[in-house]
């Protein structure tokens, strides 16, 4: 595990979705952004944000969604809008983010090899944390920083399965996810009733699905750490 302190560090991102090849930067503005008037507001349904679909991502607080806030201009990094953690009543608390990575085409875990995210312009709070994990659940990397107004926070690393942010940033950029385990891509053989099964097959199909089960079984055990299937 390593561990970065950063100072400022601010780069300008235009637009959401894709900019180049091996790169996706979201900036939130084509979403509709509730009222910024501080914490403690319940979040419209409207501003709620699960994941973006196409682009593998799920996001969370203390509820599986996150709120996109109408921060305004000069308080958003880009455009009006950034993204605030919700607790577990359904209000706008600002706490951590978590952000996970999956396949568009499977929904099974994928990772990805860079993470960054800006905090808003105003800065001033206390200093903020960053962290990527892996499908294991182990910490790969964290990052600390001052809250200084527009701060970059960056982590560059294979095998980024999912990222504890703070509750409060915009301009998103992560580069192009891959499946996080080659038991997801595996193979396996379909049986028709009636005909023998080789042993060579059914082995085969057994060791594809005790891996997926294993990889699955870490993600849970990330989250849930005391589960049964966890000891």
């Amino acid at each position: 595990m390593k561990t970065r302190v950063f100072t400022v560090c601010a780069v300008i991102f235009l637009f959401s979705g894709v900019v180049q090849a091996d790169s996706i930067r979201l900036n939130f503005d084509s979403l509709t952004g509730m009222s910024f008037r501080g914490t403690g507001q319940y979040v419209p349904e409207l501003s709620k944000l699960y994941s973006v679909p196409e682009y593998g991502i799920h996001f969370s607080s203390d509820t599986n969604y996150v709120a996109v806030v109408n921060l305004g201009v000069g308080h958003a990094t880009s455009g009006t809008n950034g993204v605030g953690g919700v607790d577990s009543s359904g209000k706008l608390n600002y706490g951590i983010i978590t952000m996970k990575f999956f396949d568009p085409e499977t929904g099974n875990p994928a990772t990805t090899d860079y993470v960054s995210l800006r905090l808003d312009q105003w800065g001033g709070g206390p200093s903020q944390v960053m962290q990527a994990f892996g499908v294991d659940g182990k910490l790969i990397e964290e990052v600390i920083s001052n809250d200084i107004g527009g701060t970059q926070l960056k982590i560059a690393s294979s095998g980024i399965h999912s990222v504890i942010a703070p509750g409060d940033f915009d301009d998103l950029e992560f580069n192009t996810i891959q499946p996080a385990s080659p038991c997801f891509s595996k193979a396996v053989v379909t049986f028709t009733a009636g005909t023998p099964a080789k042993a060579a097959d059914v082995n085969a199909n057994f060791d594809a699905h005790n891996c997926q089960i294993q990889a699955l079984k870490a993600i849970v055990c990330q989250d849930h750490p005391t589960a049964s299937i966890c000891q």
